[in-house]
């Protein structure tokens, strides 16, 4: 039974080390919100756009301080429209 244990314990490891090799695994689980760029709609082509997924702890990634434009929630993602593209966006 105490070999089980030491065995489960170290699969466990091994499964954290895996996961936590790769740095966006906190936005790939939905733990933290991530942006990225998608394409703008027909209608409104100019700009850059932005669409935001929301993660448990912190909610939707705000663009609000990079001068960007909040269009609302399509599809379970927060639009933004921003005027230049961002050198960094939450979670790329």
């Amino acid at each position: 039974m105490t070999n089980l244990k030491i065995v489960l314990a170290g699969v466990a490891v091994v499964v954290l080390m895996v996961v936590a090799q790769d740095q966006r695994w906190p936005q790939k689980l939905g733990v933290v919100g991530a942006c990225g760029a998608t394409a703008a709609p027909s209608s409104a082509p100019g700009g850059y756009w932005y669409a935001c997924k929301e993660g448990i702890l912190n909610g939707f990634p705000s663009l609000g301080a990079d001068h960007c434009s909040n269009l609302g929630i399509v599809q379970h993602r927060e639009i933004w429209q921003c005027d230049m593209p961002l050198a960094s966006v939450p979670g790329a």
